[in-house]
């Protein structure tokens, strides 16, 4: 099992036709997305416009959260319609990404995309102040055998919103991430890992897992 802080710093911004995109990770780490090549991507988003159009990535499933504000989805294939929904803040929704997806309202987003055989999620969780979490009980979806055993790898991600959190004695600060890595045998050992919020009254964090092959 390794951890691995992203601090601010180390986000790739860039731009996208609605607003400014933050990579806060890619696997692998030599990967290139604009090419398409990953495995999976973590990011965070802006969308500055009233009405916006998300870029089409095939053989993607996407997961995504507004952080600040709602927004509403409409997706459609091959021209025919297939469903709208409107997202509240820290709502998730996964959708794939070869729809024609158009997006109303402005807000910043939290994103999770991974290729086809590849399993993931998101979840918001919210850390109240001296309260001590173990991660087995806040995301025990991450913890599901039948997660595992797909493949042989699994990371786990936890990224602090709007405070500051502790992760076995490592600061997690606002819009950073701890990543943690680990391969399907080495699952029990993170299930332990506690979190504290020691900082303010509240910490929104933002809970992703990633179930892969190396």
């Amino acid at each position: 099992m390794r951890l691995q802080k992203i601090s601010k710093e180390m986000q790739k911004k860039t731009m996208w036709a609605s607003g400014e995109s933050s990579e806060i990770y890619l696997y692998p780490e030599y990967a290139d997305f604009d090419k398409r090549e990953f495995t999976w991507r973590v990011s965070t988003a802006t969308v500055t416009e009233d009405t916006s159009n998300f870029t089409a990535l095939s053989g993607v499933k996407r997961w995504i959260m507004p952080l600040d504000s709602q927004m509403k989805l409409k997706h459609s294939n091959n021209l025919r319609s297939i469903f709208e929904i409107t997202l509240k803040p820290f709502q998730s929704h996964g959708f794939r990404g070869d729809w024609d997806t158009i997006c109303l309202g402005k807000a910043t987003d939290f994103n999770l995309m991974f290729k086809e055989g590849v399993h993931g999620l998101i979840k918001h969780s919210k850390l109240m102040r001296y309260e001590p979490k173990k991660l087995s009980q806040i995301f025990n979806e991450a913890f599901d055998s039948r997660l595992s055993r797909q493949h042989s790898r699994v990371t786990i991600g936890i990224y602090s919103y709007d405070g500051t959190c502790i992760l076995d004695n490592e600061s997690i600060n606002s819009s950073e991430m701890m990543l943690i890595h680990m391969n399907t045998k080495e699952i029990e050992d993170a299930m332990d890992l506690v979190l504290i919020n020691e900082d303010s009254d509240s910490v929104n964090i933002i809970l992703t897992v990633v179930s892969y092959n190396n």
